[in-house]
């Protein structure tokens, strides 16, 4: 999609292992650390990707979508 992650070059088969310095572990974890972040906020993300290559990106926030506007 044209989200903020596409942007930031986050592709299928990524795994974000951390942002803004915290851990994640788990999609719950994922969402807790957004909750706590700002839209138009610039945070380090570190992930994995499918070739095992490990990359640090800048990500400048966006606004999260509504459970009814998910696809």
């Amino acid at each position: 999609s044209d989200g903020p992650a596409s942007g930031a070059g986050i592709g299928e088969g990524d795994v974000i292992t951390s942002i803004a310095g915290r851990a994640v572990t788990s999609p719950e974890d994922l969402g807790r650390i957004l909750d706590g972040l700002r839209p138009g906020e610039q945070v380090e993300v570190e992930l994995v990707g499918p070739n095992g290559a490990v990359r640090t990106i800048d990500v400048t926030l966006g606004t999260r979508p509504l459970p009814t506007e998910l696809p």
